[in-house]
């Protein structure tokens, strides 16, 4: 399994670019509006991503198979999933899952949030996220607020209160 050969960890900032290219590239993927992906590229640019780095809003770690990055997750501020990204060939293989619990070192510490694709709720309600109250609040049809007090570990499958 690919998975147990995956190093994470954080990201550099020179790392930054590498890590937008990945994002990107797997946003393409999505069959996003090129409104919508216009949008995101301008949230990964260097300037952007970088600002916000720097000032410690955005944290950021990377799944590396030996030096090349497979996998990116972006938080911001602790507690909020930004990004998840994972590259096509590595998905549904643990990376994603291995990413978060890296990223959120205490899954007992909640609530996460995360402004969830409705192609990976199932993804993240395996991890113990639930619709947020107000999941509607975006007002986007494409994507869902959701929020975990704790987050469910694959070692254990016990959510903690």
């Amino acid at each position: 399994m690919v998975s147990k050969r995956v190093n994470i960890r954080r990201l550099h900032q020179f790392e930054l670019p590498r890590a937008a290219r990945l994002m990107l590239s797997v946003y393409d993927a999505s069959g996003f509006s090129p409104d919508e992906r216009e949008a995101f590229a301008h949230g990964l640019s260097r300037q952007v991503l970088g600002t916000l780095f720097r000032t410690g809003v955005l944290s950021g770690y990377g799944a590396f198979l030996g030096m090349r990055l497979i996998g990116v997750i972006i938080i911001r501020e602790k507690r909020h999933l930004s990004q998840l990204f994972v590259l096509p060939d590595f998905q549904r293989q643990g990376i994603g899952r291995k990413l978060v619990l890296h990223a959120f070192p205490n899954p007992q510490d909640g609530p996460f949030t995360v402004c969830a694709a409705r192609t990976s709720i199932s993804f993240y309600r395996s991890l113990g996220f639930q619709p947020a109250p107000d999941a509607g609040r975006n007002g986007r049809q494409d994507t869902i607020w959701m929020q975990a007090d704790a987050l469910i570990n694959t070692q254990f499958v016990q959510k903690v209160n």
